[in-house]
């Protein structure tokens, strides 16, 4: 694909401080701007056209919708190919990336509307869903005649041998893995040479630190460190949130095999895009 949304990228804290800085009131203008435009989507929305398929349509929010920092990543989603803005702020990102027709892609993840995207992307695209045996049965089932057979990755020991993706695409699932860092390295392992992570996940872009929200204890009881929060299961019911990530995430996506690694912002009126972060590393 052509790339169509131009970003901004900073390898760490200090060059991102350093911008931020610089341009007070350029970032500014820009949380206004984010601000405005999901209070103009609640009204009776706006028209914008959509990166990730091109068309142009009407961005809605529906008004009984409770407003808060994410509601522009979660909330602000194409009429078309129905994808929210932090997965066309993801694909915006990997357009850059010149992968090609023959790319093999892997997404944690099945049966969503990022999915025939990717396949316009790439040539062959493999997907998954975390659902081991002890996950209740229903869901699995309802999972299989929504969308057909599902494959079952644990990112923390995927099946897949070395280097044997271009691209692997992993969307707000790292905050709900509790060996988070087993993850990354899983992820760089299973990338050949040059290849690519494009991943979102929650993210303070004015923390330096990660930030911890909760552990599993003896015999995996789930322990709290301040307030809880769930996020709902796309097979059912909910799962909780355990990190919260700031710029320490870059230095441990190094730390588990990356070349680098980097956080991208992409800010996009035009496409509905308002400050969206995205991680991107290479192998």
């Amino acid at each position: 694909m052509v790339p169509s949304v131009a970003f901004e990228a900073w390898d760490g804290w200090g060059a991102w401080q350093a911008t931020r800085t610089a341009e007070d009131e350029r970032f500014n203008e820009a949380y206004r701007t984010r601000l405005a435009a999901v209070r103009k989507a609640r009204e009776g929305g706006f028209e914008a056209r959509c990166s990730a398929c091109g068309r142009v349509g009407r961005f809605r929010i529906d008004p009984m919708v409770k407003v808060d920092d994410e509601t522009h990543r979660e909330k602000l989603v194409c009429p078309s190919c129905r994808l929210p803005g932090r997965n066309r702020a993801a694909l915006a990102v990997l357009d850059h990336e010149g992968l090609g027709p023959e790319a093999a892609v892997y997404a944690t993840e099945h049966g969503t509307p990022l999915i025939p995207r990717l396949r316009q992307r790439a040539r062959h695209v493999a997907t998954s869903e975390f659902h081991p045996e002890r996950r209740p049965r229903l869901r699995r089932l309802r999972q299989w005649i929504r969308h057909g057979a599902t494959a079952h990755e644990d990112l923390r020991a995927l099946s897949f041998p070395d280097a044997a993706w271009d691209g692997v695409v992993c969307l707000d699932v790292f905050e709900h893995i509790h060996e988070v860092d087993a993850a990354f390295a899983e992820c760089a392992r299973v990338l050949r040479p040059g290849g690519v992570l494009v991943a979102t996940a929650p993210f303070d872009e004015n923390a330096e630190a990660d930030r911890r929200l909760a552990t599993l204890g003896k015999d995996d009881v789930l322990e709290w460190w301040g307030p809880e929060e769930w996020h709902a299961d796309p097979l059912g019911g909910r799962v909780p949130c355990f990190h919260r990530f700031g710029w320490a995430v870059l230095a441990r996506l190094r730390a588990a095999g990356f070349r680098e690694a980097q956080l991208c912002r992409v800010d996009a009126p035009g496409e509905a895009l308002f400050g969206l972060w995205v991680i991107r590393a290479r192998r």
